[in-house]
């Protein structure tokens, strides 16, 4: 159970999970799989984009698809991970309007990451539409733009 671990000498946090993001990995494992999809972990951080020169290589080099709300970036990447950015422009609202998107963007995002195909960075950018959309409808968009890039695995049959 997560929370203060006070029993011993020195006090300690107990994680409900094992540090399985510290280092990064090559392909989610089925284990990791289920603890990227478990309820109560956020995205990561070694998941995102990080520097302004990561997501000039994605405009650069990337194919986009759209929809009403949302446009998707994407790029193949030199490592055996997703990488995901989220931008959302200043015609959308103020500071707040604009973080409360992107942790709505990453929410929606979180899901669909054990189910994507490895190696590949990707931009997920909020239009005009995305201010007011209500969550579910923001989760079906992400959804459906990342299987119109055909970007979510193949499942294997037995």
């Amino acid at each position: 159970r997560p929370g203060w671990d006070i029993s011993g000498d020195v006090f300690s946090w107990q994680h409900p999970l094992p540090c399985l993001f510290l280092f990064p990995f090559s392909g989610p494992a089925p284990e990791m799989r289920r603890c990227l999809a478990s309820e109560d972990v956020p995205l990561k951080r070694c998941f995102s984009l990080k520097r302004n020169k990561q997501f000039r290589q994605v405009y650069r080099k990337g194919k986009s698809v759209a929809c009403r709300e949302l446009v998707l970036i994407y790029a193949k990447s030199h490592s055996d991970m997703v990488h995901v950015g989220f931008s959302v422009g200043k015609k959308l609202g103020n500071s707040v309007v604009r973080n409360r998107l992107k942790r709505r963007l990453r929410e929606a995002f979180r899901p669909n990451l054990p189910l994507l195909l490895p190696g590949f960075d990707l931009i997920v950018i909020a239009r005009d539409a995305a201010r007011d959309a209500p969550f579910s409808s923001l989760a079906d968009s992400l959804r459906y733009l990342l299987r119109k890039a055909g970007l979510f695995q193949k499942p294997k049959r037995p």
